[in-house]
């Protein structure tokens, strides 16, 4: 069957943390009296997200306040083995993190995500943005001027994160289209590797420090638009 659709993941395909978590991190901490080296907390942070991620129920969050409790955590598995063992990390700095990360000046867009998503739409295909993430990205698309999108859908709207296909399965329904004629295109085949097949749709892969290039998308479904 045809592509007549196409979900974009969103971190690491269509966009990045700018300048980098651990800048982030060390930016926001210095307002709060921490003061830690960027270097420092960016190899800190995929440590912290992994360990606070195997213990979660739901990674990234299940609703939006378990969204934020699992950031929150991050934050705390970041920042604690760096402080001396009396200091604590606060909710006020998680919160102010948390909010951060949804600025859009924290985000840079890869080089083709414009283009590929303004390709889509000439080329007559709707598009949904399919992330694991909540309701913040809906700021940083509409903020980056993403577009268009049929569809902006985090994976806190269906309680559970991609490789569950529950996300793209959603998709699909909002775009009135089959499995077959869904293309996910994705960085992570763990995440949007597994989803995608769980969901019987086929998957592009793209490298996460380029994200999705124009050139290997309209390979992928070029034939299906002839």
């Amino acid at each position: 069957m045809p592509i007549r659709a196409i979900s974009f993941d969103f971190h690491g395909t269509l966009a990045l943390p700018y300048p980098s978590p651990g800048a982030i991190y060390a930016e926001v901490a210095a307002d709060y009296g921490l003061k830690l080296p960027v270097s420092a907390l960016d190899q800190r942070f995929p440590e912290a997200f992994m360990e606070v991620r195997r213990g979660a129920s739901a990674a990234y969050g299940a609703d939006e306040s378990d969204a934020r409790d699992f950031w929150f955590a991050v934050v705390r598995a970041t920042f604690q083995p760096l402080l001396t063992p009396e200091a604590k990390v606060s909710d006020t700095l998680c919160m102010a993190l948390f909010a951060a990360f949804g600025e859009a000046r924290h985000w840079r867009l890869l080089p083709e995500a414009q283009a590929c998503l303004s390709w889509c739409a000439k080329a007559g295909l709707p598009v949904a943005i399919c992330s694991n993430f909540d309701a913040r990205i809906h700021r940083l698309v509409a903020a980056h001027g993403l577009g268009p999108c049929a569809q902006v859908l985090p994976s806190t709207l269906v309680g559970t994160p991609k490789p569950d296909p529950e996300l793209l399965l959603l998709a699909m329904s909002l775009l009135e289209v089959e499995p077959e004629e869904l293309l996910h295109v994705g960085d992570n085949q763990h995440e949007d590797g597994g989803a995608a097949q769980a969901a019987g749709c086929p998957w592009l892969e793209v490298a996460r420090d380029h994200g999705v290039q124009l050139a290997a998308l309209q390979s992928a479904i070029q034939k299906d638009l002839s």
